[in-house]
C-alpha cells in the first residue's frame, strides 16, 4: 500500500480519499519516504498500483527518488534496479467499472504487466 496510515471521519468512521485530506503534500512527502523504505528493503521485481493514485505516487516516489535506491544499495552485494510499474483497477464501489468483474480484469492487467 503506497501510504502505510488510513484516514476515517465521523462516528460511522467513514473513509478519506487522499485527495480530501488537509496538509496533503506534507503526508505524500512521509508516505514517499516510507514507500522507498519498503521499496529498498523489499527489492520487489515489480510495484503494482492499485488504481491511479496509488500508481502515480508509485512512479514519482520511484522516478524522484531513484538515486536514493541507488544509494541505499549500495550497502548491499549489488545495485538494486527499478522495479517495473503496472497498474490495476481499484475496486472501488464508486468505481461503476470496477463493480463488473472486477477480478477478470485485474487479472487480465497483471498478466500484462
Amino acid at each position: 500500500n503506497y501510504c502505510p496510515l488510513a484516514f476515517f471521519k465521523g462516528l460511522r468512521g467513514s473513509n478519506v480519499t487522499p485527495d480530501k485530506i488537509p496538509n496533503r503534500k506534507k503526508l505524500l512527502n512521509v508516505c514517499d519516504e516510507a514507500f522507498i523504505d519498503l521499496i529498498c528493503l523489499m527489492k520487489p521485481s515489480f510495484v503494482v498500483g492499485v488504481g491511479n493514485f496509488a500508481y502515480s505516487r508509485a512512479k514519482i516516489s520511484l522516478e524522484c527518488s531513484h538515486w536514493k535506491i541507488k544509494m541505499r544499495s549500495m550497502n548491499g552485494t549489488s545495485n538494486q534496479q527499478l522495479p517495473k510499474i503496472g497498474l490495476i483497477l481499484h475496486p472501488s464501489p464508486a468505481s461503476p467499472k470496477a463493480n463488473k468483474g472486477w477480478s477478470q480484469q485485474a487479472t487480465s492487467q497483471l498478466k500484462k504487466i
